[in-house]
């Protein structure tokens, strides 16, 4: 492929053979192969041929490293990967790559901690590098560090990092930058088909700044991180913002290890997250997935048994954290932001799955933001040590953003908070709109480890702040949530299926209620200028007290309830008739045979 892409039709393949090859003038042909690299590229850069190819063998030493490819070049092992092995030095590099190259099939090691395997140093625009079926095993240092100009790719497949501990702090496994890019242009990095394993002591697994990012079919396991797994950045205007499309990518067995990440355009498919944990973070915002972009799509993916541990200065705890306008000179022409969560499960997992975070710290343009959650799923998730539901939204954009939530066809159910709202928060200064449907709401537990609302709080199923109102519509069962004290004060605790604060408004419409605990079910306190407004189609004692103190309720209009009465009083009478028919009959017939 890359011989078309390079115009190199005319395939001229140098040997080179580590044992039993000679640095001759005639070498390079496979019966009398060259004995080293740097010797073959120095024929190469004569013949310019489009292939050196790699006997069995170890290469290392001065004559093998620190190669200098500054023409199109392709770089292959012929043989097993691990026949042809690369045995780092001190500060030393295995190429530095100038032009249109394609490295294959071989093993790079290091005994040493200070060194670059691969070093891309990328003055032309359209520069492709491909890198395929090359293990990186049992080294120090960094795998890859990459500068690129305009339109330019790096691609890696069927690739392998395995038993790797970095020296620093400062050190990323993977590093790509992208300095001179211009508008409508950009440069991009492919990892395909790949695994990285048993890695440590580095501040980023992949590093990259204004490149677009695609990954597809990658394991991560065993990862202790320093700061991220992948930290994707762009610089400080929307032209630049990257796109980012993760797919079919699993990730297992994390410590302090997150993705960070900067973005126009947002794809996260397949994923898979199991065994996680989070015990420091220098953020203090500790998010396995923290996203700022415009628009996201977040589908047919796994969360399982993440943990956050010891963590209490943090302000916002979460396996995603969606913050759009963290840095907001991103984003400032555009006006509309749009997120999608699609058949997602959150399972055992001991602190909020979901957080959506709206702070405006400067002035941008009047905007909506759309965020749509359908067939997922929040099982059985405990939050010990936060303020936030397993589902939060916070839109304190000071009137500057509207926020419009629909939830269909979810389930929140034996979610354990030990603060206010057991499957869903929502507050803040501008306006929200959450609208939930033909959804399953049952078994969730709030405490009083939060009191958003003066003193009091609760919330078994739902906290519902200033400035935001709760659409429960169309189907949505509700059933089994409670609220409780864990500091012995019950009686500031209440709301088994809601408390609304200050500015809060909440209406139900034909959804199911059963046996929600903690009276009042539903809840309010004034501790602002705005008293909470409550709209709704079941009994007021159903809402605001024990069921035991329901009597005679008013069900004017109420369908289901005269239903309930006359259908039954319909069938019993029509039984009746039936026996008086019956036994008529029955005494016709003997008085006929009489």
């Amino acid at each position: 492929v890359l011989c078309l892409i390079t115009n190199c039709f005319n395939l001229t393949s140098l040997f080179i053979d580590p044992i039993n090859g000679k640095n001759e003038v005639d070498c390079g042909k496979i019966e009398s192969p060259c004995l080293s690299i740097d010797y073959s590229l120095q024929l190469a850069n004569s013949q310019v041929p489009c292939e050196l190819v790699l006997l069995p063998g170890v290469y290392t030493g001065e004559n093998n490293l620190n190669n200098n490819l500054n023409n199109e070049i392709n770089i292959r092992g012929q043989g097993e990967p691990n026949e042809i092995i690369f045995i780092l030095e001190d500060s030393s590099n295995v190429f530095i790559i100038k032009d249109n190259s394609n490295l294959q099939n071989f093993i790079i090691q290091s005994e040493s901690i200070d060194t670059i395997a691969i070093v891309i140093e990328n003055n032309n625009e359209n520069t492709i590098v491909n890198i395929s079926n090359v293990h990186f095993l049992n080294f120090g240092g960094s795998a890859i560090q990459a500068e690129l100009n305009d339109n330019s790719i790096i691609e890696l497949n069927k690739c392998s990092f395995e038993n790797i501990k970095g020296s620093n702090f400062g050190l990323n496994l993977i590093n790509v930058k992208y300095f001179e890019n211009s508008l409508n242009k950009s440069s991009n990095l492919i990892i395909r088909n790949s695994n990285f394993e048993n890695i440590s002591n580095f501040a980023s697994l992949i590093f990259t700044n204004n490149t677009n990012v695609e990954l597809e079919m990658i394991k991560f396991k065993n990862i202790k991180i320093n700061y991220a797994i992948l930290n994707l950045k762009s610089d400080n205007t929307i032209e630049k913002a990257a796109n980012v499309t993760i797919k079919f990518v699993d990730f297992e067995n994390l410590e302090n290890s997150a993705i960070y990440l900067i973005a126009n355009v947002l794809i996260f498919d397949h994923i898979r997250v199991i065994g996680a944990s989070i015990s420091d973070y220098s953020q203090k915002v500790s998010a396995f997935f923290y996203f700022i972009c415009l628009q996201a799509y977040v589908s047919n993916s796994i969360f399982t048994d993440l943990k956050l541990l010891g963590i209490e200065n943090s302000i916002f705890n979460s396996i995603i954290l969606f913050d759009p306008l963290a840095k907001v000179n991103y984003f400032t022409h555009y006006s509309i932001s749009s997120y999608d969560i699609y058949n997602v499960n959150f399972t055992n997992n001991n602190f909020p799955s979901i957080i959506m975070q709206l702070i405006a710290i400067n002035y941008i343009p009047s905007s909506t933001i759309n965020f749509s959650i359908s067939n997922s799923n929040f099982i059985a998730n405990t939050n010990p040590n936060g303020i936030y539901s397993f589902l939060s939204f916070l839109n304190n954009a000071y009137n500057l953003q509207t926020l419009q939530v629909k939830i269909n066809s979810c389930q929140f159910i034996n979610n354990e908070n030990f603060g206010s709202g057991g499957a869903i928060y929502v507050t803040g200064n501008s306006l929200s709109y959450i609208y939930v449907q033909s959804s399953i709401i049952s078994n969730n537990l709030a405490g009083d480890y939060d009191t958003p609302c003066g003193q009091k709080t609760g919330g078994g199923a739902f906290l519902i702040g200033q400035r935001a109102t709760l659409f429960l519509i169309s189907g949505n069962v509700i059933q089994n949530n409670r609220a409780r004290s864990l500091r012995g004060y019950d009686q500031y605790v209440s709301g088994g299926v809601a408390f609304c604060c200050s500015g809060a408004k909440l209406e139900i419409i034909d959804s199911i209620q059963i046996n929600n605990n903690s009276a009042p079910m539903i809840d309010t306190f004034n501790c602002g200028s705005n008293t909470p407004e409550l709209h709704h189609d079941i009994p007021e004692c159903y809402y605001y007290g024990p069921k035991e103190y329901c009597s005679s309720p008013s069900f004017d209009g109420k369908w289901w309830f005269w239903a309930a009465i006359f259908i039954p009083a319909t069938l019993f009478i029509a039984f009746i008739i039936l026996v008086i028919i019956i036994r008529k009959k029955a005494q016709q017939i003997q008085l006929e045979q009489f």
